[in-house]
């Protein structure tokens, strides 16, 4: 049994532009039908400009919803995880670093601030954080000594000690 179609005349209205044969773009002539399944029927539509450009806005529209979902910040629960992050790592901190750099970021007399302007993503990376954290680091920028390692710490608590530092840093803003 055939598949029962609408079949959607295309329009014949004279103040539509023509095509470059002379004919009006939705006069149809000569062109193939294109046939758009809906169940257990289907929509048939005449292949004109028109109808083209409809059914490519429709595809644009489509894909650009698809992008904005796909991009879209994490919902309330998805990120759920990024409060306890901050607050692990700001525990961390707090007892693991802020005797040399400060429960603040402004640094003591044994260690340098992480609010200075050295400290800034686009000098040092969060690699470069997770390497000294991990490893220590050699003396620079400052006369505090090398930094020794910071051992014990699993990967996520470096992490959360990163990310806790840099939510301080766009908040706090830099030294000079």
């Amino acid at each position: 049994m055939p598949t029962p179609s609408i079949d959607v005349p295309a329009a014949t209205d004279p103040s539509e532009p023509t095509d470059s044969h002379g004919s009006g773009s939705g006069s149809g002539s000569g062109s193939e039908p294109i046939r758009f399944p809906l169940g257990r029927r289907s929509l048939l539509l005449r292949s004109t400009n028109a109808t083209r450009a409809i059914v490519l806005s429709i595809a644009v529209v489509a894909a650009a919803l698809l992008v904005a979902c796909a991009s879209s910040p994490p919902t309330a629960s998805a990120g759920a995880s990024k409060p306890t992050d901050n607050a692990t790592g700001s525990a961390i901190y707090a007892e693991r670093c802020a005797s040399c750099h400060g429960v603040d970021l402004r640094g003591t007399d044994k260690g340098p601030p992480h609010l200075s302007k050295v400290y800034e993503p686009g000098h040092h990376s969060d690699a470069s954080f997770r390497s000294a954290i991990l490893k220590g680091a050699r003396r620079h920028h400052f006369d505090f000594g090398d930094m020794p390692p910071v051992v014990g710490l699993t990967d996520q608590e470096v992490t959360a000690v990163i990310a806790y530092i840099r939510e301080t840093q766009q908040r706090e803003g830099f030294l000079p």
